[in-house]
């Protein structure tokens, strides 16, 4: 049978595992809250080049100027590059 001294030693040591444990888990949940803010901020930055590039689009067909729709095919091609080079890359432009 276990004395009083050794039962709380034992307990003293399971709260320590479960306090490191509980460590571990925030540790982790901050990491993966950082994750999804990082996700989030990433599609957004994609949605507002979209909308961006959708709105220049549209001004240069109104504009009726052929130059304009060249311009824009050439940045289109430079963010699509930048932007594929940033999901290989696991990065945000």
């Amino acid at each position: 049978m276990l004395s009083n001294s050794e039962k709380l030693d034992r307990l003293l040591v399971m709260v320590g595992a479960l306090l490191i444990g509980e460590g571990f888990i925030v540790s982790e949940l901050d990491d993966l809250t950082e994750d999804v803010k990082n996700t989030a901020s990433g599609i957004d930055s994609a949605i507002a080049l979209l909308d961006g590039l959708a709105a220049k689009l549209d001004a240069a067909i109104a504009s009726g100027n052929p130059a304009a729709l060249v311009a824009l095919s050439t940045e289109l091609k430079a963010k699509t590059s930048e932007l594929a080079q940033a999901v290989v890359t696991d990065t945000r432009p």
